[in-house]
């Protein structure tokens, strides 16, 4: 695998952050050694000590935070990115609490939060980043003894549950640019590295239709993200990139007026980088 071939720094600093994990401490937003509780409170937000209430996504207004507190700090969380942290660190030591540590978090998670109820159902796109989080997980913790066919199974329920979800509320109307491109990755994602959904050819080319003519209108001639901010320009080129990656790993074509565009978008990046 890639990972193995990560140099003696990179194992450690990926090493040290899952020991941080294990603690259930976390680094978010800029905050330090955030507290959720053990086990973990999935609608709280630790620094305003505001919970969420487990209400039906449409009911909740994730802006209203004295209701729900900072919906973003919650929403950090869960993303679940940090478990893949923890996966790559099982992938660098086999040791069985990185594994372990990721089965028991997913488990909990799916038993806290019925699909479309919490704060954690009412973004899409937070939907759709915790489905690809899943899908980094799956594939790299698949041969630890702590992954057993039942897990497995509630995994593949709660990933199909996700994809349904991003493609029942793409957001067409509310953020309709780096919010639609990220949820249209995530169904991308689901269609191609789960081929035996019955949903997942139409994922893949919902994904990559709603890529494609994105690709257009959200960039300039020049290949500059519209929003005219770096950070968003480069949250896009990371989008597409995987988007090219995952195609072409899969032999599955790319839209040559999209990787035309991919391709200015890095330019643009290396340029402003230059003195």
């Amino acid at each position: 695998m890639t990972l193995d071939g990560r140099d003696a720094e990179d194992r450690h600093q990926v090493g040290a952050a899952a020991d941080l994990l294990l603690e259930r401490r976390f680094n978010l937003l800029g905050y330090r050694a955030l507290w959720f509780g053990d086990p973990i409170d999935w609608h709280l937000d630790p620094v305003s000590t505001r919970r969420a209430p487990l209400a039906h996504w449409s009911r909740l207004d994730p802006l209203e935070w004295a209701e729900v507190g900072d919906s973003k700090i919650v929403w950090e969380l869960n993303r679940h990115q940090w478990i893949v942290h923890l996966a790559q660190a099982w992938v660098f030591t086999r040791d069985e609490r990185y594994a372990a540590a990721c089965v028991s978090s997913i488990e909990s998670w799916i038993q806290a939060n019925p699909v479309g109820y919490g704060i954690n159902w009412a973004s899409s796109l937070e939907v759709a980043y915790r489905l690809m989080s899943w899908c980094w997980v799956a594939t790299l913790i698949r041969d630890a003894r702590a992954v057993t066919g039942k897990w497995a199974i509630t995994l593949l329920a709660a990933i199909w549950a996700h994809a349904h979800y991003v493609e029942r509320y793409l957001s067409h109307s509310f953020s309709p640019n780096t919010h639609l491109t990220g949820e249209a990755l995530g169904l991308f994602y689901a269609g191609v590295l789960f081929p035996d959904f019955r949903d997942a050819e139409r994922w893949r080319e919902l994904g990559t239709r709603v890529l494609e003519a994105q690709s257009s209108a959200q960039l300039s001639s020049d290949g500059v993200h519209f929003e005219l901010s770096t950070c968003y320009h480069r949250y896009t080129v990371e989008t597409y990139l995987q988007f090219v990656l995952l195609a072409q790993r899969n032999r599955l074509p790319v839209p040559g007026g999209l990787m035309g565009g991919v391709e200015r978008m890095i330019e643009f990046l290396i340029a402003i980088q230059r003195p």
